[in-house]
């Protein structure tokens, strides 16, 4: 991956959107922008990014649910995803881990930021996508 692939950033704030694309594009990385905070697979494939940058402006404590069908679908599967939040519970964390994700809690460090993004595009590549347990499938995880 070469920082030319792009980066989808995911958030419906205007202003987190534009502030993360700015300051990727200003590290040389090549940024595309959803203003739906949506993770629809049809949409997040049709963008063929290297990395999805997922900012909620609200914070819910299942963010899991949000990225389930990402993991879900074929065609986004293996799509490395930064959660980047504020107030992260751990239990939040945990569960976006097990799907593959990595987070960031609001604020954070640039260089956190730059070296989550370096570290998801670099395993992009050789990761078989990520298994979404039977018992979230089935609904019966919270």
């Amino acid at each position: 991956m070469t920082r030319s692939t792009p980066i989808l950033i995911v958030s419906s704030s205007p202003t987190l959107r534009d502030v993360l694309s700015m300051v990727l594009s200003q590290e040389g990385y090549t940024v595309r922008k959803s203003k739906d905070e949506r993770l629809e697979p049809r949409s997040v494939a049709q963008a063929e990014p290297s990395v999805i940058v997922f900012a909620p402006a609200r914070y819910s404590a299942n963010l899991s649910v949000a990225v389930e069908p990402l993991r879900l679908d074929g065609r986004t599967a293996s799509i490395p995803v930064l959660v980047c939040g504020s107030g992260l519970t751990e239990d939040c964390s945990d569960g976006l881990r097990d799907l593959g994700c990595e987070t960031l809690n609001l604020p954070f460090d640039l260089d956190h930021l730059f070296g989550a993004i370096e570290r998801l595009m670099m395993h992009r590549s050789d990761e078989e996508p990520v298994p979404v347990p039977a018992e979230k499938v089935m609904g019966l995880v919270a």
